[in-house]
């Protein structure tokens, strides 16, 4: 049995085919503030966004993901959809519980007293620079951002 005999699209929700009701339960990721609904179908799991790709758009390749364009792993509406790869989605994540700065890329740096920005690009942190405000540090990086080709979300909260 298909997994499109036994969900269907609604809105931003997967819904059981029978019931119409939403279907699966919320994940949320360990270090960051992502959540997901997970449903499960004959003893096997599965991300209800990649199942709402796959019923709509075909199987996704190996080496690609799903992001979710609003950062709202929750809204499954096909238009919040994107096919992307993992360095794409890498892109989009919201801020992590234990940074204490708000934002992404910039903390504190205790033995200079000051601000340390940074990026990540091809796998590798890319130092942008110790700055006195958290100001310059946070224009640095947001710059930084954009030359990298960060997703406008990265970094919500």
């Amino acid at each position: 049995m298909k997994l499109s005999d036994v969900f269907e699209v609604n809105g931003k929700d997967l819904c059981w085919k029978k019931t119409g009701k939403a279907a699966g339960c919320i994940w949320q990721a360990p270090n960051n503030r992502a959540k997901y609904v997970q449903v499960q179908h004959q003893g096997k799991k599965y991300y209800a966004h990649r199942v709402v790709w796959e019923m709509l758009n075909g199987p996704i390749p190996q080496e690609m993901t799903i992001d979710h364009l609003d950062g709202d792993g929750l809204n499954n509406s096909p238009e919040n959809l994107r096919l992307v790869t993992m360095a794409e989605n890498m892109k989009n994540l919201p801020l992590f519980i234990r940074n204490t700065s708000k934002v992404m890329g910039v903390c504190w740096n205790k033995k200079r007293q000051q601000y340390h920005a940074r990026i990540h690009s091809k796998g590798k942190s890319v130092h942008l620079g110790f700055h006195d405000t958290i100001l310059d540090a946070v224009a640095e990086r947001k710059r930084a951002e954009r030359e990298y080709g960060y997703h406008k979300n990265h970094g919500r909260s």
